[in-house]
């Protein structure tokens, strides 16, 4: 059983039966550049993918947002318009919102729909994305993940009207769909979760069954053609994915599975080392497909643990050799105060390069925000390149366009 579904099943023991906001289950183990805030009870964590909504009695209303906020608020204005079917600027940030705190999520809502920001500040929804939907047979409702690509110029989800993941090109305006149809019978008992590599030309798919990994997918973004990859999570693609890492969890270890552009396994899985951790949902492969981006194991986040500096709670990134799941090396790393320890977003952008994001110590519902660095690994300087403030009851949020 993964992380996840720890998490999962723990936030579901400990929510209140009648809680009056969305809660979050985090993937706490691994797995855009996502950071999902929610209230007290499920605070400070990374979600790539999975939101968990309660369903409250009484009848159904249009939800419309939570009212306005601070300065820079990026969801205190209308609802935006939809985003149109041909060529758009780069997407720099992708976000939901709560909208009426307590309300029932319903699939069509504009308020609940995934939105995304242009580098201009434009704003627009993306009405075929799942953002959220009831299981035939009840229950609380499922929400469907969305990726933007690093540059900016593309964005993927899965389109519930013919249960396809889809890829959009915003560049030229075309639109792939995948080979493989994902029937909502069958999606509606996984929780996805969706990886560029860094050239933008696959897209891997991960989905985490109820008690197991399932079989992650690989997408071509030009075709459309999908390969089946061996059980796990996507930690990784090379540049162009001819390497693919997969995690999988027995108990406390974690374990690499390497795996070839074609879906064949290369040798047998490898440990992880357990002095580390992935954070998060991004493309954590480095872009020669050798080494993968982690932190070291920090257990509570307590002062004298050596991975907490004294100005910045994450000091250290530890690079491990895919081949062996084996720590090659530890970098030092420079960033500002003020950032929360928990919930921390990595990723390769370059040769030597991350982006880092993770919440502020003073985000709280619901007044969020999360914000985004690219750190060299080489000097450990970081520098800002984005801050998405929301004034909203949870939500998800994640960056794009930061490698250009």
């Amino acid at each position: 059983m993964t992380r996840l579904h720890d998490a999962l099943h723990a936030l579901a023991d400990e929510a209140p039966p009648t809680a009056m906001a969305e809660r979050i289950v985090v993937r706490a183990r691994r797995r855009h550049r996502v950071r999902t805030l929610a209230v007290p009870t499920a605070a400070a964590g990374v979600a790539a993918a999975v939101l968990v909504g309660s369903l409250l009695g009484g009848g159904v209303h249009r939800s419309a947002p939570v009212g306005s906020g601070p300065k820079g608020v990026i969801n205190s204005g209308p609802v935006p318009v939809p985003l149109p079917s041909g060529t758009v600027e780069p997407i720099k940030y992708a976000y939901t919102d709560s909208c009426r705190q307590g309300q029932v999520p319903i699939p069509d809502d504009p308020c609940r729909q995934w939105r995304v920001v242009g580098l201009s500040g434009k704003q627009w929804r993306v009405t075929d994305a799942l953002r959220s939907a009831t299981p035939h047979k009840g229950g609380e409702p499922v929400y469907g993940p969305l990726v933007v690509s690093g540059d900016g110029h593309r964005i993927a989800y899965y389109r519930l009207a013919d249960e396809r993941f889809v890829v959009r090109d915003l560049t030229t305006g075309r639109t792939t769909v995948a080979s493989q149809r994902v029937p909502w019978s069958e999606y509606q008992r996984t929780q996805a979760t969706l990886v560029f590599s860094s050239d933008g030309s696959q897209l891997g798919i991960s989905r985490v069954l109820y008690k197991s990994e399932g079989h992650a997918l690989l997408m071509d973004t030009a075709t459309g053609q999908v390969r089946q990859l061996p059980a796990g999570s996507i930690a990784g693609l090379g540049k162009d994915a001819s390497t693919v890492v997969l995690t999988t969890s027995k108990g406390k270890r974690t374990y690499l599975t390497l795996a070839r552009s074609d879906g064949s396994q290369v040798g047998q899985p490898k440990e992880l080392d357990p002095g580390v951790v992935l954070e998060g949902t991004g493309n954590q492969l480095s872009p020669n497909g050798r080494l993968l981006l982690t932190t070291p194991y920090r257990g509570s986040g307590a002062a004298d643990d050596p991975a907490v500096g004294a100005k910045s709670r994450l000091s250290t990134i530890s690079l491990v050799d895919v081949r062996t799941g084996r720590v090659v090396s530890v970098d030092s790393i420079h960033l500002p105060p003020g950032l929360g320890t928990d919930g921390v977003e990595a990723e390769w952008v370059g040769t030597s390069t991350i982006l880092l994001a993770c919440g502020t110590d003073a985000s709280s519902p619901p007044d969020l925000e999360t914000r985004a660095y690219i750190v060299d690994l080489g000097t450990g300087r970081s520098r800002l390149v984005g801050s998405i403030k929301l004034h909203s009851y949870g939500g998800a949020m994640l960056f794009g366009a930061y490698a250009r």
